[in-house]
């Protein structure tokens, strides 16, 4: 598979995780092996003890693997569509009693689409949008009430033809600076040098705090979050 489009799973599932509105609800990504015994867990009081994790049980939701899903006529080239499906699930008899999430499965299906709408993929990939039928009811769960939230961006098969990056230049290192945005200079950045989403929710993203040296040809990624508002965009540069 493309690395652009393997990237696009653990991204969302970062940026998710980056957002105080879904802190206390558990996050699955659905290509990592687990057991389903341990959604079935966060969905019950009985299993699950959220002073390990810090999630409240009663809801989920799993981030599944985007799929190929059809080619766009008269487009310049082979351009795809990529449908992103997530899933929200809960269980009311937990969920919605003392200690459970709060939140109704049709709220935070809501809340995703508006976290994810124009979430930029990076490299070939656009923006996600909402699907034509974005929020569908998933009847596969009878004793639980399920919806599959789904989105979709355009992708390039062939990427454009761009210059060829000049050689980096000899010095060790060079020094990264960032300024928070003049909107919200109170804005917390977060960034990475591994190719990572740059969000809290990710462990190898860092709080920027002064200027950083890093190797030439270093890819960093970064975002803004500021209090009560939705993250930035994440930016990405080649350091050279």
């Amino acid at each position: 598979m493309n690395p652009q489009i393997e990237q696009i799973q653990p991204d969302i599932f970062a940026k998710l995780a980056s957002e105080p509105y879904f802190a206390t609800i558990s996050l699955f990504q659905i290509r990592q092996e687990r057991f389903q015994s341990e959604i079935d867990d966060a969905l019950s009081s009985a299993t699950f003890d959220p002073s390990q994790s810090g999630k409240l049980p009663g809801a989920t939701i799993e981030v599944f693997m985007p799929v190929v899903r059809t080619n766009l006529c008269n487009a310049p080239g082979p351009v795809v569509t990529l449908e992103q499906r997530l899933v929200v699930k809960e269980n009311p008899t937990i969920n919605l009693a003392e200690g459970g999430v709060n939140l109704t499965a049709e709220e935070i299906a809501v809340q995703i689409l508006q976290t994810l709408h124009q979430f930029y993929l990076g490299g070939v990939c656009q923006a996600l949008y909402p699907a034509a039928d974005a929020i569908v009811p998933n009847r596969a769960f009878p004793d639980l009430v399920a919806y599959d939230v789904i989105l979709q961006a355009t992708f390039n098969l062939t990427p454009p033809a761009r210059t060829t990056c000049p050689l980096p230049p000899t010095e060790a290192s060079l020094v990264v600076t960032f300024l928070p945005p003049a909107s919200d200079p109170d804005a917390a950045i977060y960034y990475t040098a591994d190719g990572s989403f740059p969000g809290p929710g990710n462990a190898a993203a860092l709080a920027y705090g002064e200027p950083f040296a890093v190797a030439s040809g270093t890819v960093v990624r970064w975002a803004a979050y500021a209090a009560e508002k939705l993250g930035s965009s994440a930016g990405m540069a080649t350091i050279t």
